[in-house]
């Protein structure tokens, strides 16, 4: 292959990627400077909301880290102590309460594990939905409302569904409540009863609108826009059995009715082309690098889509990139 050859597959390799680190304003810079200020190892996976004038964060944070040889290598891991936290802040950004999660739900309701939560908000009303994690006997998906009393979560019901789950993504429309259940292919389902600690879902009728979809995964919250809802998915990529991970958005719309995929944007959203390398510190060796976009939240004052998203397990941001991006790609 000539240089001139190779140069444009260089090129052509670099143009599928946009890194978020580019594109930050005043709120993104806000949320990144309150996270850095506490005293965790590590952050990640995080999603924000503006609810009733105030900022919320949900994020899994670390404080602890080990180290073990392996061969002449010193290898760092962090330990897996990691807990689910809520931070909630004033209109100024001023702390009001951080909150642990795992704690609050494993004392109150028995929840042994609380991972990947995302905020939504349903009906004028704030939710967080997050899974058990991995169990060889398969984990628990749930929905609970976030106020002062951090009532019950409700588990989600669906038969069939499978044992190890990570994200649905919650919605409401036709005056009732949906998720997305999967990408390949979309399968919608929707609420047919809703108990004191559970929600039952059954599912509608699949449908694919012949864009490839495989390797995709739910990623994040919907966000509704000009009658269209955004959702992150994760791709993911093998090589020698190892994984990478890269952010792509959806754009869905409701078509008599039904959630169908509008578009599938071309580009891979990564933090950097550094972070593509991956760290030594790793919470999983099966991970070469990831950057897992967990949130969306609409900012219509500023016309952005706030993404927020993990680095490695290791480390977190936030982005704020212009809506017209989405209308030009």
């Amino acid at each position: 292959m000539s240089v001139d050859k190779i140069i444009v597959l260089i090129f052509n390799i670099f143009m599928q990627f946009t890194r978020l680190k580019r594109f930050s304003n005043n709120l993104t810079e806000e949320l990144k400077t309150i996270l850095n200020s506490l005293n965790f190892k590590c952050i990640f996976n995080p999603s924000y909301q503006l609810y009733e004038n105030k900022h919320y964060i949900s994020f899994r944070g670390n404080s602890k880290l080990f180290k073990y040889k392996r061969g002449n290598r010193i290898i760092r891991v962090i330990e897996d102590t990691t807990k689910a936290f809520l931070i909630i802040l004033d209109n100024k950004f001023n702390i009001i309460a951080i909150k642990n999660l795992s704690n609050i739900y494993l004392e109150l309701y028995g929840i042994e594990k609380v991972q990947d939560g995302k905020l939504y908000v349903i009906k004028d009303k704030l939710f967080i939905s997050f899974n058990t994690g991995w169990d060889t006997k398969g984990n628990d998906i749930y929905l609970a409302e976030v106020n002062d009393d951090f009532p019950i979560p409700k588990k989600c019901i669906l038969a069939g569904r499978m044992r190890m789950e990570k994200n649905w993504s919650f919605f409401s429309a036709n005056n009732g409540l949906f998720a997305i259940y999967c990408l390949n292919p979309l399968i919608i389902i929707e609420v047919f009863l809703i108990e004191s600690d559970k929600i039952h879902f059954k599912k509608s009728d699949p449908y694919v609108n012949g864009d490839p979809i495989k390797n995709l995964s739910i990623g994040s919250n919907l966000v509704l826009h000009n009658n269209d809802y955004f959702l992150a998915a994760h791709e993911k990529l093998f090589f020698n059995g190892k994984r990478i991970y890269f952010g792509k958005i959806f754009r869905l719309s409701l078509s008599n009715g039904n959630l169908i995929i509008k578009k599938i944007y071309p580009t891979r959203f990564i933090h950097s082309f550094k972070s593509l390398l991956g760290r030594r510190t790793k919470s999983n060796q099966n991970l070469i690098s990831c950057s897992y976009i967990s949130g969306l939240f609409l900012d219509e004052v500023n016309n952005k889509l706030i993404l927020s998203y993990g680095i490695n397990d290791l480390n977190f941001s936030f982005s704020a990139i212009d809506l017209n991006f989405f209308d030009e790609n």
